[in-house]
């Protein structure tokens, strides 16, 4: 029997979304301001993590006078069985000024979890935290905390939903606010399926 010892990731790790793909775990972890950006691990057993390498450098990502805590948020890692690729959704949120929050959201994607990663994908600029849903049936689905932008309520708003098409990151639906969260603040961060 293996004996986990915590921490199991040593370090600055925020934010892990973990996978389970072919009997290996894989754990991607926020970076915020720091590049190379978004920390990739693998696991075997779950007790023992090896730094595989990073999502994005420089090039992908311009980090340049970003400020703690901005920069790269809770990049969320999916599998898609059908195409056989890794996909990591992540805000790269640019500016947190008083309650008026500035944050791009994208995709990356990989056959195998060092690299190489694609380009980024844009997908929306209405939240933060985005995450990826791989139906069945071939149809791609992104949920993502909505930022309200109304003149003096700069606050989270809704989890929102609409279907996705992967390649270009168009929108093949309109949002679907799903909730305004389960708190008493009326947030709820890092929607997923």
């Amino acid at each position: 029997m293996t004996i986990i010892k915590n921490p199991v990731i040593p370090g600055m790790a925020p934010d892990p979304s973990i996978i389970c793909v072919d009997e290996r775990y894989y754990i991607a972890t926020s970076t915020f301001h720091w590049t190379p950006a978004i920390q990739l691990f693998e696991s075997k057993d779950l007790a023992n993590w090896q730094l595989v390498g990073y999502a994005l450098n420089n090039e992908e990502v311009n980090l340049r006078g970003t400020n703690t805590p901005a920069g790269i948020w809770a990049p969320h890692l999916s599998y898609d069985p059908q195409t056989k690729r890794f996909w990591l959704a992540y805000s790269h949120m640019v500016n947190m000024a008083g309650r008026e929050f500035n944050a791009d959201s994208y995709a990356i994607w990989a056959t195998d979890i060092r690299g190489p990663w694609s380009e980024p994908i844009y997908f929306t600029s209405i939240g933060f935290d985005p995450a990826l849903f791989h139906d069945e049936d071939g149809r791609h689905y992104l949920t993502i905390l909505e930022w309200e932008t109304r003149e003096g309520y700069q606050a989270p708003g809704h989890i929102v939903l609409a279907e996705i098409d992967l390649p270009s990151g168009k929108l093949l639906s309109p949002w679907h606010r799903v909730t305004q969260g389960f708190t008493t603040r009326g947030c709820a961060e890092a929607p997923q399926i």
